[in-house]
C-alpha cells in the first residue's frame, strides 16, 4: 500500500502518515476529514474513521457532521485538524503493523491546549476492547508533559520531558518526536526530541517494545477508553516508523517542514 508523505522527508520503515495539508494522505467532505486508513477501491491512501463516545470498532459509522466533530481549519497559512477535545478522533482502519516492534518511532506537527483534557497524539491500544494500559503505547502530550509509552503486553515502560513549557517553545506548532530502541539487554532507550534537538533520554527503560499482533491500527487524538481522554487543539501531521529514527533522519525531516509552520532557519 502506498502512503503519501512530503518528497522531502525520511520514508524508509514509515508505516502511518497523515498530513494536513497532504490531501492524498486523507479524504476530506466539507471542511469535515471523513475518511482517512483502509484501502478503498482505486485509491492509495488509508483512510482513518470517525469514532464516537468509547471503543466503537472498525468501520464505526460517524454521526452527522457537527461543529464538535474534527475539522481541518488553516490558521497563519497552516493547515491542521482541530480538535475540541470532545469524544472525536481518528480511528485508522488497516493494520500498519503485525506486532508492535521493538524499534518505533512517533512524530508529529502540534499545537495542543495546555489546560485542555487528557488526550494522546497516536495511541495504540492494544486489543478490541482497550486491555488497559499494559497493552498500550502512545505518544502523549498534555500540558507541559512529553511522555512516550512502550509494551510487551506484559508492563509498560515510559520516557517523559516535562519541559514542553510555552516559553520554553512559544511558537505555534512545534515538532515533536520520540523513539525507542532496543538495548540488546532485556532493556530500551527512549528519546525526546523537540523541533530537532534532543530534549530528553532514558536509556533504562524495563521494557523492550513488542506487544503481540492486537488493534495496532494508531489512533489520532484518543487518550484511552473514556470520552473525557481526547485530545484538545490542532495537530498538522503524524506519523509512525517501525525504526528508530536517528538525529540526522529527525533534522531533515524537521527541515522538510519547518518553513510552512513558520520556524526559523538555524545554523547547525
Amino acid at each position: 500500500m502506498a502512503i503519501f508523505h512530503s518528497p522531502k522527508i525520511v520514508t524508509d520503515g514509515l508505516i502511518f502518515y497523515v498530513d494536513a495539508q497532504n490531501t492524498n494522505s486523507y479524504n476530506i467532505n466539507d471542511g469535515v476529514v471523513n475518511n482517512l486508513g483502509k484501502k478503498e477501491a482505486g485509491t492509495n491512501f488509508r483512510r482513518l474513521d470517525f469514532v464516537e463516545n468509547t471503543d466503537q470498532g472498525p468501520g464505526a459509522i460517524p454521526p452527522s457532521a457537527t461543529t464538535s466533530q474534527i475539522v481541518v481549519t488553516t490558521d497563519n497559512n497552516i493547515k491542521s485538524f482541530f480538535f475540541d477535545g470532545s469524544d472525536y478522533y481518528f480511528q485508522s482502519i488497516g493494520k500498519p503493523m503485525v506486532n508492535m516492534p521493538s524499534e518505533l518511532t512517533y512524530t508529529t506537527w502540534i499545537n495542543h491546549n495546555r489546560s485542555g483534557p487528557l488526550g494522546s497524539t497516536i495511541f495504540c491500544p492494544g486489543t478490541a476492547n482497550g486491555g488497559g494500559n499494559i497493552n498500550r503505547s502512545w505518544l502523549y502530550i498534555f500540558s507541559d508533559t512529553i511522555q512516550m509509552a512502550i509494551t510487551d503486553g506484559t508492563q509498560q515502560g515510559y520516557g517523559t520531558y516535562t519541559a514542553y513549557t510555552e516559553t520554553n517553545y512559544p511558537l505555534d506548532f512545534n515538532y515533536v518526536v520520540t523513539t525507542c530502541s532496543d538495548n540488546g539487554d532485556g532493556t530500551s532507550t527512549i528519546k525526546i526530541y523537540v523541533n530537532a534537538d534532543l530534549v530528553e533520554t532514558r536509556s533504562d527503560v524495563p521494557v523492550i517494545s513488542g506487544r503481540i499482533a492486537g488493534t495496532n491500527e494508531p489512533d489520532v487524538a484518543r487518550g484511552g477508553s473514556s470520552g473525557g481522554q481526547r485530545f484538545s487543539g490542532k495537530i498538522a501531521s503524524a506519523s509512525m516508523y517501525n525504526k528508530c529514527l536517528n538525529q540526522e533522519e529527525i533534522l531533515r525531516n524537521y527541515v522538510a517542514m519547518r518553513s510552512r509552520f513558520k520556524h526559523p532557519s538555524r545554523i547547525y
